[in-house]
């Protein structure tokens, strides 16, 4: 990435360049369904129950929770289950559904890749369920009869961060769920529309593409130089590996970077400017930039616990924004709010 001499952040010409590439066609945005926070609380009742799944490309996390006072999700049980692109979870979904029956509760799933209805359509970090699914066509509800929801994991955390931040902000009038693990994600709540959004297959225009990175997307069906490559967590670790030789987790790769490894440093340098700048180009094509008070950011990754990340993003974006939004850093362990959408939208079908 090139840089101002003074700071982080790219220059403004390949800032721009960059930007020029976000719009609603090229993020491949797509309405749905709707959210009323007055009409979910209307239907999920307290003292309901349900399971939610969260199906990521490296962890599957289950919870239960119970309604409580004030429409409130209390969980009362919850674990993970870790895996490498959906290997082995279909064994545990099929667990699941057994569960579910013999206690009658209803089912609700967030997972990453393109979901339509309740089927997997594709997903470039579960290859493995993918291939599993092959039989039943993608369809969850097949192995899962109580399913009463399925959403790209993108969707249910924005539908779970919105609903959990009006209990606190009521005056938060749109929000973006910002992903970043496995690949980038990213879903939009705005005038009570829900917008499902694919910024990780952007490219990368060459100027920030510093190692030159290029891999098969799925969705262009060609090689590029999409963001999944450049700015995800999971991106920046193969690049890593590519450079060095040597394999480090986000984790390891943040200690790498507090410890004066530079390759660790750049890597995580150039994914927060690229994400600071996807962030702004969702808020273009969205017109979200008129009115950043109203606005919320909620971003959920493990990177961005890593070393100085936070502070590389909010420089990039003070750089480039008049006017930031509400930015919001969850606890990721306690506070995952793709399981708390798939929760709530299983409830209130």
């Amino acid at each position: 990435m090139v840089e101002n001499e003074r700071s982080n952040v790219p220059s403004a010409e390949f800032h721009n360049e960059q930007l020029r590439r976000f719009t609603r066609e090229t993020l491949r945005a797509k309405q749905a369904g709707t959210f009323d926070i007055g009409l979910l609380n209307k239907k999920i009742g307290q003292g309901k129950r349900v399971i939610a799944l969260d199906l990521g490309g490296s962890n599957l996390r289950y919870a239960e929770f119970t309604v409580g006072s004030n429409m409130e999700l209390c969980k009362t049980e919850a674990f993970t289950f870790s895996s490498e692109n959906g290997e082995k979870y279909l064994n545990f979904l099929r667990d699941v559904g057994e569960f579910a029956q013999e206690n009658s509760l209803p089912v609700g799933i967030s997972t990453t890749g393109i979901v339509e209805g309740t089927r997997l359509r594709s997903s470039t970090h579960l290859k493995k369920l993918i291939e599993d699914l092959s039989d039943v066509q993608g369809d969850f509800s097949s192995i899962i009869p109580n399913l009463k929801s399925a959403s790209n994991d993108g969707v249910a955390g924005a539908i779970g961060s919105y609903a959990e931040l009006l209990r606190k902000f009521p005056a938060i009038k749109q929000v973006i769920y910002f992903i970043n693990g496995t690949g980038l994600g990213a879903a939009v709540i705005q005038e009570g529309k829900i917008w499902s959004t694919e910024p990780g297959h952007i490219e990368t225009t060459d100027a920030l593409n510093a190692h030159k990175r290029k891999e098969l997307c799925v969705l262009a069906g060609a090689e590029t130089s999409c963001l999944h490559l450049t700015a995800s967590g999971h991106g920046i670790e193969d690049t890593y590996f590519k450079i060095t030789g040597k394999k480090a987790t986000g984790i390891e790769l943040s200690k790498l970077a507090q410890n004066g490894d530079e390759t660790a440093q750049q890597l995580l340098r150039n994914s927060a400017g690229l994400v600071a700048i996807t962030l702004e180009g969702i808020m273009n094509s969205f017109q979200m930039e008129k009115s950043p008070e109203d606005t919320a950011v909620i971003f959920h990754g493990g990177i961005f616990n890593t070393f100085e990340y936070n502070d590389y993003l909010k420089q990039s974006l003070r750089t480039n924004l008049a006017n930031a939004p509400q930015l919001i850093f969850p606890n990721n362990e306690e506070e995952n709010f793709c399981l708390i959408g798939a929760a709530l939208t299983a409830l209130a079908i």
